[in-house]
């Protein structure tokens, strides 16, 4: 039976580097699921970074709300957190505020800093969501058993 995460622990799991899983409504299809950095802030929520002119980009829009999925890939040490809710904030990515410091938490800060001169687009757009609805679980102490 697995565990779930109190609010500190999913708050310190979603703070770590790990790779979301994006899901956004397709109109008439199953949503639209794709791996995308983000970042994480209790007070603020989740934000993620699309291209303006990219199809996650448009039905982000649409949809007005998206998922990620987030795990723990160590073996024997599954972890998980899934979140759900509304985007409430849409606004244009700024270099030094959102790509430099998402670009760091990735890759450190030299990596980051080459990646975030060489890969910063004029008009990205920052999506911020405000987690409603969460799904957690812990089994690594089921594995300890």
């Amino acid at each position: 039976m697995p565990l779930r995460m109190s609010k500190e622990d999913r708050e310190a799991f979603l703070s770590e580097p790990r790779v979301g899983v994006l899901g956004v409504e397709e109109q008439g299809r199953s949503p639209r699921v794709v791996p995308v950095w983000f970042n994480f802030a209790p007070e603020i929520g989740i934000w993620i970074l699309s291209n303006q002119d990219s199809k996650k980009t448009k039905l982000l829009k649409a949809a007005g709300s998206f998922s990620i999925c987030v795990q723990d890939e160590a073996p024997l040490a599954y972890r998980h957190v899934s979140v759900q809710g509304p985007i409430v904030e849409v606004r244009e990515c700024e270099l030094e505020r959102d790509l430099r410091p998402l670009a760091h938490r990735y890759l450190g800060q030299e990596r980051g800093d080459r990646f975030a001169e060489d890969f910063f687009v004029q008009g990205s757009i920052i999506f911020t969501m405000a987690p409603k609805h969460w799904v957690t679980a812990d089994y690594r102490g089921e594995l300890d058993a």
